[in-house]
């Protein structure tokens, strides 16, 4: 007789990447709460799984991209209406389907600098920069109570995420948020009742690239236990992020010699005795004294930029 509730969640179940598209399947799961008798309050919920296929052209897109899917509902608009064998419910859906697609470029950006003979007068900028990364898809657990009283008939229960947030630690991506989650319940007196309470997740997921992360979150399945006078929910969250992440680099706009702060030069040697220990840059050590990496390269008869094992080297003063 009545909607009470009704709520839809998309998932895309099978992409295929072909030349300038890509071609998606998916189901957009209805989940409807409804009266069956307004007098008496008696409530049903019933359930669809509606499939879609689309194509979304892409022009350039190839096997060398890398490629971000998602899909968003737009609207859910559910209706009672009268058909040949009596009230049925007409739901009408509106998605989009979004796609970013990520062609790799390696640029040259300067980070550092220095001048063997003066010191120099340097600006900064800090860029914001995509890095391509593996796309995540990890499943969660949020779990808790709602305390409702002894004797409670549960009706219907559904969540929906409220927050989620992810730090990169160690190559891992730690990740946290909440859902919100409500019961609609018959009492020990036989009326009507609702509550809400938020559950915490928390979990960890491989991650290889360290950056600013944009993450959504979605429940995919909630169940629930009456226990007592309390009712433990539990509900199954995916968190998902595109195949990139944003990492903050700090680069040099420009930099002037100042001859008025000139660098101490020893000239009483040419050679200077270094202990290098393992791993250090060579950049790192042409910068302490004044010289150049060339220099250093050549003397030690070196060919990469970091010193791969502990040793003595010499130092050209250039």
């Amino acid at each position: 007789e009545t909607i009470l509730y009704f709520s839809a969640a998309g998932t895309l179940t099978d992409r295929k990447q072909v030349a300038d598209k890509w071609v998606l399947k998916g189901c957009v799961q209805l989940h409807v709460l409804y009266a069956t008798d307004a007098r008496t309050g008696d409530t049903c919920t019933i359930g669809y799984e509606v499939p879609f296929s689309t194509i979304v052209d892409l022009e350039g897109l190839d096997d060398g991209c890398a490629s971000d899917v998602r899909l968003e509902l737009l609207s859910v608009q559910v209706q009672l209406r009268s058909g040949e064998s009596g009230t049925v419910f007409g739901a009408e859906i509106r998605g989009a389907v979004c796609v970013t697609a990520l062609r790799t470029q390696t640029v040259q950006l300067v980070t550092d600098a220095y001048d063997a003979a003066c010191e120099l007068n340097v600006e900064t900028e800090t860029l914001a920069l995509p890095v391509p990364a593996a796309p995540l898809e990890h499943s969660v657990l949020a779990k808790g109570t709602v305390d409702c009283g002894a004797g409670v008939e549960v009706l219907d229960a559904w969540a929906e995420v409220r927050s989620v947030t992810g730090t990169y630690r160690d190559g891992t991506l730690a990740l946290s948020g909440k859902v919100c989650t409500a019961v609609l319940f018959r009492n020990a007196e036989g009326a009507a009742d609702y509550r809400e309470a938020l559950l915490d997740f928390e979990d960890s997921a491989p991650c290889a690239a360290d950056g600013e992360w944009t993450l959504r979150a979605q429940v995919d399945r909630i169940a629930y236990r009456v226990t007592g006078s309390a009712i433990e929910m539990r509900a199954d969250v995916t968190v998902a992020s595109p195949a990139m992440a944003m990492q903050s680099c700090t680069v040099l706009r420009s930099m002037t010699p100042d001859p008025q702060r000139p660098k101490a030069q020893d000239a009483s040697c040419a050679l200077i005795l270094y202990y290098a220990a393992g791993g250090e840059r060579l950049w790192d050590i042409a910068r302490q004294y004044n010289t150049t990496e060339a220099a250093i390269r050549a003397e030690n008869e070196l060919t990469g930029d970091v010193i791969e094992q502990a040793g003595m080297l010499l130092i050209p003063i250039v």
